[in-house]
């Protein structure tokens, strides 16, 4: 599987997801919001559209 580790983020998305930079800073992405841990639908979701992003080098527009 695929790991994605983070490294930039605005502030934007910090107050947006509730975090400060050093709590994700450096993490794997899924480790960074292990509270959604139990959820593996949408760990496989958010995983695809990484991938799309890697793939097509584009913008993949998610649904909320």
């Amino acid at each position: 599987m695929a790991r994605f580790t983070t490294l930039i983020f605005s502030e934007t998305y910090l107050n947006l997801v509730h975090k400060i930079r050093d709590e994700i800073l450096s993490k794997e992405f899924f480790e960074a919001f292990s509270r959604q841990r139990g959820r593996f639908i949408q760990k496989i979701i958010v995983l695809n559209a990484f991938m799309d992003v890697i793939a097509t080098k584009g913008i993949v527009f998610q649904p909320v």
